[in-house]
């Protein structure tokens, strides 16, 4: 997928405007009249510089070999008269416009590009899970183009980094192929840890501990309404979501992401 903005459609149209306008308006004796190596030829040169690199950018091909027959025209030692180069303008523009309609393009609404484009909230999250970047920005560009079944499948594989590096923290058995298993070795690890008799040690360390493993405890709730809310769903192509749904499960899964680095989990490699 390329991404570009609409303004460099408009930038192209003004291009082939100003070219065309280097010989428009001349009289007919004028158009007999040759390129000189003045102002107006430099400025063509550096105008059709500019078409070649938006029709590149376009796939234009035929418009792109055309502008860059134009452009080593001017460049050459033959002269080129004035009225040729303002129809070989004309051509060129007819060519780019005949291109541009087999070409097709995605609109994204500003709403939502302005949400794709929030990864200010992501930088904690990467820091802590690098490897979750690619699927958190996959699952937003997903998003932006109405692709939103596709953005809960990414969000559910950024939490499966979270999911290992919980595990981790507890020295539990982590595998990708089920998420039950995994949250109740966690669940029974901490149950475990919290009924184990520990040596005498003060309360602060005490408090501490507790602390810990109920962060880990409630993690592993979340990990499970997750599991049954969405990601059992998109496993299996069970369930079909909306932009509304695709943005819900955005925010919640970069939230919760964002407070298990806070609590200093970091990543694990995935088995």
């Amino acid at each position: 997928m390329v991404q570009f903005h609409a303004e460099d459609f408009v930038s192209m149209y003004d291009l082939l405007v100003d070219l065309q306008n280097i010989s428009r308006g001349q009289n007919e004796s004028e158009k007999d009249k040759y390129f000189s190596e003045d102002a107006g030829k430099q400025l063509a040169n550096g105008l059709l510089d500019h078409v070649i690199k938006s029709c590149k950018t376009f796939e234009l091909r035929t418009a792109e070999r055309l502008s860059a027959e134009m452009r080593d025209h001017l460049l050459s030692e033959a002269r080129m008269k004035m009225g040729d180069f303002e129809r070989d303008c004309a051509a060129l523009r007819k060519v780019i416009r005949l291109g541009l309609e087999d070409c097709h393009f995605e609109f994204i609404p500003t709403n939502k590009y302005a949400f794709m484009a929030q990864y200010e909230g992501w930088k904690p999250v990467w820091r802590a899970f690098e490897s979750t970047i690619y699927d958190s920005v996959e699952g937003s560009v997903c998003y932006a183009m109405g692709r939103n079944t596709a953005s809960v499948f990414h969000m559910m594989c950024v939490l499966e980094y979270g999911l290992a590096s919980l595990a981790k923290a507890l020295n539990v058995n982590y595998s990708r192929k089920g998420w039950d298993r995994a949250i109740e070795r966690i669940e029974s690890k901490v149950k475990a840890e919290l009924d184990a008799k520990k040596s005498p040690v003060t309360k602060r360390v005490a408090t501490a501990r507790e602390k810990r493993l109920s962060f880990y405890s409630e993690a592993a709730k979340e990990f499970t309404y997750f599991k049954e809310a969405w990601r059992n769903h998109t496993a299996h192509g069970r369930k079909q979501y909306d932009e509304f749904e695709a943005a819900r499960v955005i925010t919640h899964v970069r939230d919760f992401m964002g407070i298990l680095a806070k609590q200093g989990l970091k990543e694990r490699p995935l088995p």
